[in-house]
């Protein structure tokens, strides 16, 4: 038996937990969230009112009454109401639309500092639709629903207090059939909670595969695999059409069944009030009353039954996000004197490391002494860019430690901070979309033109110089426009400018010819700032201008690893 049956609390406590960290968020929209609220108060206790004007409108027609005052109030509760609906309207739209910017942006600046092996698990567009079309769910929940279910639980309650007092056997009739609508919405939340979830891994997996599709059209292309890539998009929209449509369809039927109950109501006021002007029990005004609060009463059940279906779909969203929230961020460093730092060396001691129980690193030493020019080398997959990675911080040794050593007398262990002091030059085109200038300052946003083209000169990027708009030259996705080489020389460059004391190029002349290459490693030894240098390659040419080689085999440094070359 499930436990959620067994303990309903211990069920519902959960449910409630799923939105509990949503109150941080939520704080800053407070007053807005509750004008919202007012605002639908004032719209169900006009709407009761003018229900109640009604009858007196109906009343005076056959009475030379207050006819004139009545219409008066009718219509003034209306302007009042509508009104009130218009202002929501406007200021419910900029709520959802801040609201969900506003988690979008916590959520989003809470990834960028998740731990990298974390994040790196899931895959971007996973990523991409828990920031959009997740985000956009909770945020209209509950931007939307709140004030929606404090307007309909308003209006129920002065809708039966006003029936009530006309005629409380009716009162009591519409209320009981409430309980019954609630029970078949409640009957079907988890299940649809579920397919929520169902639909919203739908739409990962096409916007992942779509997301792949045109960032490697190049390579569909070349295979001539264009049908089936067609056919596998068609696939998996086709799965997520599927969910959708047994999620609708579960919901129609819930509807339906509520609908019965709703129309029930609305049938058994009318005949009730029917047979009470047939024996001249009450006016036709009274039976205007009695339909009008009958459905405002029915109304806000059905539709608070509806909003159960709702609140799976909005905690089956809400749950999504809050894996992401929950991925362990990275530590916040000490404070370190970074900012003054003009040598760095790197120790290694007794460093493993493993992405699973298979050991990469095992048991290393190593130590690289500030100004060092050192190539790294081994065959693929032998763990140089684990390494690369473990001096970065961005995993942490198994075992052991890695330890920078800055200016003769400080010594700090990896983590976050060291990235501050490291310029780093991956593999491949790591160009963002946008201009030469812009993709420059992300190494140094306070650079100027002259740094720029120092820069430029020292990674042989000089091309840039002849280009119609020069450093304004717009550059589509991943360096669209330029070559794989023009790629890597403007990226040299970005990590130039950084002026780091830890200079790191990762496979990262593997597009340049060896002149070209050799020229830029010639200029990287020629920089006033004279930075320690690590340098992962393939290439033996790379050698004749390091004046050290580490050579990585089976996990460990070899003996005669360390070979002293001349510079």
């Amino acid at each position: 038996m499930n436990k959620d049956k067994r303990n309903p609390f211990k069920g519902l406590f959960r449910h409630v937990k799923s939105f509990a960290w949503l109150s941080d968020y939520t704080k800053p929209f407070s007053s807005s969230i509750l004008l919202l609220l007012v605002l639908n108060i004032i719209i169900s206790i006009t709407g009761v009112a003018s229900s109640v004007a009604s009858k007196y409108v109906v009343d005076s027609v056959s009475s030379s009454g207050r006819m004139l005052t009545s219409i008066l109030f009718m219509v003034a509760f209306t302007g009042i109401a509508i009104a009130a609906n218009f202002v929501f309207s406007l200021l419910s739209t900029v709520v959802n639309e801040k609201f969900a910017s506003h988690i979008r942006l916590k959520l989003f600046d809470q990834i960028l500092r998740t731990e990298w092996m974390e994040i790196s698990k899931y895959h971007s567009g996973d990523v991409l639709t828990r920031l959009k079309s997740d985000v956009n769910i909770v945020a209209g929940g509950i931007s939307e629903l709140i004030p929606q279910i404090a307007f309909l639980t308003v209006q129920l309650v002065i809708s039966f207090f006003a029936l009530y007092y006309y005629d409380p056997m009716l009162a009591v009739f519409a209320v009981i059939l409430g309980p019954m609508t609630v029970l078949v919405s409640w009957s079907i939340r988890r299940k649809l909670k579920q397919i929520q979830t169902n639909v919203q891994e739908a739409e990962s997996r096409y916007s992942t595969f779509l997301q792949e599709c045109l960032e490697n059209i190049l390579i569909i292309k070349s295979f001539v695999a264009e049908d089936d890539s067609a056919e596998k998009f068609t696939e998996l929209l086709n799965e997520r059409i599927f969910w959708i449509k047994k999620k609708n369809r579960l919901t129609a039927i819930a509807g339906a069944i509520i609908s019965v109950f709703f129309s029930l109501g609305y049938l058994v006021a009318f005949i009730w009030g029917a047979y009470k002007i047939s024996i001249g029990l009450i006016t036709f005004g009274t039976m205007t009353i009695f339909l009008s609060l009958a459905s405002r009463i029915q109304g806000p059940i059905y539709s608070l039954a509806r909003t159960i279906p709702q609140l799976s779909t909005i905690e089956a969203s809400a749950d999504r996000i809050n894996e992401l929230r929950k991925l362990p961020v990275e530590s916040q460093d000490s404070e370190a004197p970074l900012a003054d730092i003009v040598d760095v060396g790197i120790e290694f001691q007794n460093v493993a490391f493993g992405y699973t129980e298979d050991v990469v690193l095992d048991k290393i030493n190593l130590k690289i002494t500030p100004g060092d020019f050192v190539a790294v080398v081994g065959v693929s997959g032998v763990g140089k860019t684990t390494l690369v990675r473990l001096i970065m911080s961005l995993i942490q040794p198994n075992d052991g430690s890695v330890d920078f050593l800055m200016n003769d007398s400080f010594t700090l262990s990896a983590q976050r901070a060291v990235r501050s002091i490291i310029a780093y030059v991956p593999q491949g085109n790591t160009l963002f979309s946008g201009t030469i200038d812009e993709n420059l300052k992300m190494g140094n946003p306070t650079a100027t033109i002259e740094d720029m083209h120092a820069a430029l000169s020292s990674a042989a990027a000089e091309f840039v110089f002849a280009l119609p708009d020069g450093l304004d030259t717009v550059i589509g996705e991943r360096g669209h426009r330029l070559s794989e080489g023009q790629a890597q020389r403007i990226a040299i460059a970005r990590a130039i400018i950084r002026h780091s004391p830890l200079l790191i190029l990762d496979e990262a002349t593997s597009s340049l010819d060896l002149e070209t290459e050799y020229k830029i490693l010639r200029e990287l030894r020629k920089l006033e700032y004279h930075p320690t240098c690590i340098i992962v390659t393939h290439r033996k040419s790379i050698l004749t201008i390091c004046n050290r080689q580490i050579l990585i085999e089976q996990g460990a440094i070899a003996e005669k690893s360390l070979i002293e070359i001349a510079p």
